[in-house]
C-alpha cells in the first residue's frame, strides 16, 4: 500500500513538473522586473558598470551562465531534434547526457528533472 502511494506521488510530481516546464515556468529565470532597472541605469549612463563586470566574473555567475546555456541547449535540441541528421542528433544528445550527469552528480537536478530529460 505504501509503495503504491509513493509511486502515485512520484507520478503526480513528475506530471506537475512536466506541465510547469511546458508552460514556461523556470525557477532559475530572473524576474524581468528586477533586471530592468539595472539595464536602464547602465544604458542611461552610457558607460559599462565595472561592478557589473566584476559580478559577472564571479564563480557563481559563471555557474549560472553555464546553467542557462545548458537549459538553452536542451530546449534547442528538443525543438530541432526531428530535423537534425542522425550523427548531429546523437552528438548533441551525448553532450546533453554528459551535462545531465554532471548536474545530477552535483545534486543540481532533482530525480524528476533528470528522469524527464533522459526520457525526452
Amino acid at each position: 500500500m505504501n509503495r503504491n502511494i509513493l509511486m502515485l506521488g512520484l507520478a503526480l510530481t513528475v506530471a506537475a513538473c512536466a506541465a510547469a516546464v511546458s508552460l514556461g515556468w523556470n525557477p532559475l529565470r530572473p524576474a524581468r522586473a528586477q533586471a530592468a532597472p539595472a539595464n536602464t541605469a547602465a544604458a542611461s549612463a552610457g558607460k559599462p558598470d565595472p561592478s557589473l563586470h566584476n559580478l559577472l566574473a564571479t564563480p557563481k555567475a559563471r555557474d549560472y551562465q553555464q546553467r542557462k546555456q545548458f537549459q538553452s541547449d536542451a530546449h534547442d535540441f528538443f525543438r530541432k531534434a526531428a530535423s537534425l541528421g542522425p550523427a548531429e542528433r546523437e552528438r548533441r544528445a551525448q553532450a546533453l547526457r554528459q551535462d545531465i550527469e554532471r548536474y545530477e552528480n552535483a545534486s543540481e537536478l532533482s530525480a524528476g528533472e533528470s528522469m524527464l530529460l533522459r526520457v525526452a
